[in-house]
């Protein structure tokens, strides 16, 4: 497998929903964190959410928790994570 895989199409749509249902959807470059967008609660909030649109169980501990940036860089760890690439 690929270190680096491609999004993965559900998880971005999931991410961006999930965003969408925060508030008005930060500019592409927005850092999620600084916003007030994903703390702790959040994240497992949107974890679920992932979880259910891709019907994937995704691993906490297999999570970089600082690659979870921006939502390109969210959903580009995600897909990592559930494409099981290291």
């Amino acid at each position: 497998m690929s270190p680096h895989p491609q999004a993965n199409p559900v998880v971005e749509t999931a991410v961006r929903a999930w965003l969408h249902k925060q508030g008005p959807m930060p500019a592409e470059d927005t850092d999620l964190h600084e916003a007030g967008l994903l703390d702790s609660v959040a994240l497992v909030d949107l974890l679920g959410v992932v979880e259910a649109a891709t019907g994937q169980e995704i691993d906490l501990l297999e999570v970089e928790l600082d690659r979870l940036t921006t939502c390109a860089a969210v959903v580009a760890e995600l897909s990592r994570v559930l494409a099981g690439c290291d």
